[in-house]
């Protein structure tokens, strides 16, 4: 039973780090929103501009983020599946 406490326990603390992970994730898709300069969008509009533009509206830091996130998610998930398998073993669910 012990284990079983373990297993639920864990999924719970991962799942709210996955539903925090999200917060945060449209909080950099918002900021990307707002601040990302296309350079082949400008391309195809024949704009040139692109070497004017301030560093900060390519979001890199916020691209990096997402996809670092993806990354963190997919293993928790893996977790979370993991450990339910596990309990629905042990109890025949």
């Amino acid at each position: 039973m012990k284990i079983f406490g373990s297993l639920i326990g864990w999924a719970i603390i991962i799942s709210m780090l996955l539903l925090s992970l999200t917060f945060v994730d449209f909080l950099a898709l918002s900021d990307i929103h707002q601040d990302y300069v296309s350079s082949k969008v400008l391309q195809y509009l024949h704009i040139d501009i692109a070497n004017e533009l301030p560093g900060w509206t390519s979001t890199q830091l916020e691209w990096g983020w997402i996809r670092l996130s993806i990354f963190i998610k997919t293993i928790l998930i893996v977790a979370i599946i993991i450990s339910l398998i596990k309990v629905a073993k042990k109890y025949k669910i």
